[in-house]
């Protein structure tokens, strides 16, 4: 196998988080491969994707829940799950709707079907969220109440909520 640089600006990341469970993660190769299909058939110019399953273990926030947890509300879980990432690139803008609709295809589907097994976490990694996922709801409402207290003491006149541009900000949560 031959690895080679693309060009690519175009980039689409998206999360969502479920318990480990073998028939979901059966479900995230089934959809992987639909998309895939669909992206050799369709795209034109060079893409690459790829997907990432990341364990998230109680063990992890043990030291943080004994401490009293921490603002990502991950104490909240009393099983391991997986935090699953899908990162898609291409380079043409005529491919933009293509990559947008099969990336939200594949996680939406996940989600889907893992809200109905009954495996689904709320919890969604804010670094891979894209702009129409909601990652700090998904902290807890403590968490956001939480957060924006400290806001508005650490910024009342909210200057990293309205003029630092872009991000998911607390203030619209």
């Amino acid at each position: 196998m031959r690895l080679s640089l693309i060009q690519v600006t175009r980039v689409q990341f998206r999360t969502l988080s479920y318990k480990i469970d073998y028939e979901t993660l059966q479900e995230t190769a089934r959809l992987y491969d639909i998309m895939l299909t669909e992206l050799r058939a369709k795209a034109s110019g060079q893409w690459r994707i790829s997907c990432l399953h990341q364990v998230f273990a109680t063990s992890y926030t043990a030291n943080s829940t004994a401490r009293g947890g921490n603002v990502l509300g991950l104490e909240r879980y009393t099983e391991n799950f997986i935090m699953y990432q899908s990162y898609l690139l291409w380079s043409e803008a005529k491919d933009d709707d293509l990559f947008i609709t099969q990336g939200k295809m594949l996680t939406d589907g996940i989600h889907k079907f893992a809200t109905e097994k009954g495996t689904a976490v709320e919890y969604l990694y804010l670094n891979y969220a894209d702009k129409d996922q909601d990652p700090l709801a998904a902290y807890g409402a403590d968490k956001v109440a939480f957060m924006k207290k400290v806001a508005r003491k650490y910024d009342p006149t909210g200057v990293y909520q309205s003029q630092l541009p872009g991000g998911f900000k607390i203030s619209q949560v």
